[in-house]
């Protein structure tokens, strides 16, 4: 499954942001989508606590 996400910079490296549908390129820079199996989510996933994880689409 893919996710819709905002990356931290052009290296499109780091995921800083999920957004639950596409957005606007013109709103916001450095968009893109990941696979929930892709290391940038599972990183990005754990970074919050589980409560609020719950939110977000699980990795794998």
């Amino acid at each position: 499954m893919d996710v819709n996400v905002q990356f931290a910079d052009a290296t499109n490296s780091v995921v800083i942001t999920y957004f639950a549908s596409p957005q606007d390129a013109g709103a916001y820079e450095n968009l893109g989508t990941v696979a929930t199996s892709d290391p940038q989510w599972a990183s990005f996933y754990n970074s919050f606590a589980p409560n609020s994880q719950r939110n977000l689409p699980s990795p794998g």
